[in-house]
This record gives structure tokens, sequence and C-alpha cells, in this order.
């Protein structure tokens, strides 16, 4: 995603609450709504690919503008890559599919992401 200067800071705001919603909302409730349908089965991933999917996905956007990796349609296409990525990585948490971990499994699941996300934010 490019926070270049050239947006006002208002458009700033505006940015960055939009992605801010789209985290905290839009993907717990498409996970929670995708959780409850037959589909939930065939989207569901191993949570031990799902954190690494989230992160590479994370990564491309963040680091991909800087190696020269970016792709051409910018965040037309990250943003909807790393949404997707995020929902993957919640469904073996709030879906009942043969890639849901035990209790004490989804704990640790979780934490490593907190923790990747607080290892981006610095």
């Amino acid at each position: 995603m490019d926070h270049g200067t050239h947006l006002s800071p208002l458009a700033s705001v505006v940015t960055m609450a939009w992605s801010g919603l789209l985290v905290t909302a839009l993907v717990p409730g498409a996970a929670r709504l995708l959780a409850r349908t037959p589909l939930r089965e065939r989207l569901s991933v191993p949570a031990s690919v799902a954190l690494p999917l989230l992160v590479l996905t994370h990564a491309w956007p963040v680091l991909g503008q800087h190696v020269g990796l970016r792709p051409p349609g910018g965040a037309l296409v990250t943003r909807p890559a790393l949404l997707t990525a995020a929902v993957l990585f919640r469904l073996p948490v709030t879906a009942h599919t043969r890639h849901r971990p035990s209790d004490p499994g989804r704990c640790p699941h979780l934490f490593l992401a907190a923790r990747r996300g607080d290892a981006l934010a610095r």
C-alpha cells in the first residue's frame, strides 16, 4: 500500500480508519459467516499453513515496494489478497473443520498472530 505524502492529513486518517474497520469488523464477520456454511471444509487450511500465509501476504505489499516486487494493481490486488488470507487464518479457530486445533492449540495460534502484528507495527 502506498502511503506517500500525496494524501492530505484527513485522507490519510480516513484511509487508516477504513483499513482498521476492515480488519476489526469485516474479517471476523466474514470468518464467522463462512464458519456456518458448508464451504468451510473446502476453504479451511491447517493453522500451521494459515499463519505463514498471512505473514507472507502481509509482507508482500509492505516489503515488496522496497525490493521491486510491488504488484501491478497495487492495493487493488494486495488488499483483497490480505483480507482473504486473514479470513483463512481465522477459519481454523472459528469453524469446526478437520483443521481445527484443540482448545490449547488455538491459543498459541492466536498468540503468534498477535506477536506478528506487534512485530510488524514496530
